[in-house]
């Protein structure tokens, strides 16, 4: 657990320095040290291990073009072809899934880096909060998630500067890696319509009543809306998350709804012209929205709204810090702020590592201790242990 409250710590010391100095060099070690625990990851997360025995499988470009498929096991674990063949074209040149998750992970975090810094100067606040509550669920777990989430945002980036149609041509491709990416798909439409008060009143009366009688309409809603979607993607939606049983709501999930919330105010709250008619915030109150109601009507599901806050939680937070009402503020103001969304933020973090769903994520381990002590650690163990607590359904495939 310590390694990880080291690397928060350090980030909200550099977030603090970071706030009034403008020293990009700050950005610049955040960004380091996020991407190197990322990709120097050895057995750590909870999917690593379905991802390397799919890699294992794939077949090379040249055994795929002989006719090879390239998910022979697709009755057990259904994944986009997009992904499959990125997984194909490493395989042709190395057996080494690290290799594989590095790539991916320098590349989303770079993506991620140049989003956020183009919408604020506040990067190391953004991956303080990112870290601590989104970090180890997508980048070192959900492989496909990492990589349509970080593409959703350089199309979110292209409708923000009015290219509409680029931004909803690289939507497209995110939904390539992962089809839940297609639910962005109506922001780039939507960037210059800021939502009234009155509607989002609407909403936010709904999901309460929801939320308060304890309904959950997940079956209702995929049949509402899988009808209107690219069969491939309506087909998985319904065969993943259609029946589906929610989980008992935690204290983080009310955490989150109050933080949404709080965002969806301060948007509001801006009396700055230029911030009402600002794209970027535009799209921030779009998706406040969407992760409002997807944590009123969905709370007691986990797997559908954080595949949401992927995207959300980084463009968010570099919009708050974009706003005239955080850019007006004192040095002193800031750093106040700074720090209470880094304590809060981390003390997410530490609910989640005294969790029993950190299994898979302690001790954790790099590739750089193994190359020093040629001990590969347990990992592999603690993430079978992980399956069988949670029922996977080929966990037995698995242990060969």
């Amino acid at each position: 657990m310590a390694v990880y409250l080291a690397v928060a710590s350090i980030l909200l010391l550099l977030a603090l320095l970071e706030v009034g100095t403008r020293r990009r060099w700050c950005a610049a070690i955040a960004l380091i040290i996020v991407t190197a625990f990322a990709a120097l990851r050895y057995e750590t997360g909870f999917d690593w291990i379905s991802y390397k025995w799919i890699f294992e499988e794939a077949p090379t470009v040249v055994g795929f073009l002989r006719g090879e498929p390239l998910n022979p096991n697709s009755d057990l674990l259904v994944m986009e072809d997009t992904y499959l063949v990125l997984n194909s074209v490493v395989r042709s040149f190395t057996d080494n899934i690290i290799v594989l998750f590095s790539l991916i992970s320098v590349f989303t975090i770079l993506a991620i880096h140049q989003v956020t810094g183009k919408l604020s100067r506040s990067q190391c606040l953004v991956w303080l909060v990112y870290f601590c509550l989104v970090f180890l669920a997508v980048q070192m777990s959900s492989i496909r998630s990492a990589i349509s989430s970080s593409i959703v945002l350089i199309g979110l980036m292209l409708a923000a500067r009015q290219h509409p149609v680029s931004g909803l041509m690289t939507i497209g491709i995110a939904t390539a890696f992962h089809s839940v990416s297609a639910v962005f798909l109506p922001l780039p439409l939507l960037r210059n319509w800021r939502p009234s008060g009155k509607f989002v009143l609407l909403i936010l009366t709904v999901g309460l009543v929801a939320f308060g009688l304890g309904l959950q309409p997940t079956d209702p809603l995929i049949d509402f809306i899988s009808p209107y979607l690219p069969s491939a993607i309506a087909a998985k939606l319904i065969s993943f998350y259609r029946g589906l049983e929610p989980t008992p709501i935690s204290m983080g999930t009310y955490v989150l709804i109050l933080g949404q919330l709080s965002l969806l105010l301060v948007f509001y709250r801006s009396p700055s012209e230029k911030d009402q008619r600002d794209p970027a915030l535009i799209i921030a109150i779009w998706l406040t929205i969407a992760m409002v109601s997807a944590h009123l009507l969905l709370a007691g599901f986990p797997a559908v709204w954080n595949r949401l806050m992927y995207v959300a939680l980084p463009w968010q937070i570099a919009s708050m810090c974009r706003t005239d009402i955080f850019t007006r503020l004192s040095v002193a103001a800031k750093r106040f702020i700074v720090c209470g969304l880094g304590s809060v933020s981390i003390a997410g973090l530490v609910y989640f590592l005294v969790s029993p769903a950190s299994l898979p994520f302690i001790p954790y381990r790099s590739v750089v201790q193994v190359w020093l002590t040629g001990d590969p650690g347990d990992g592999e163990e603690r993430s079978l242990q992980w399956y069988a607590i949670v029922g996977n359904p080929f966990t037995g495939r698995l242990e060969r």
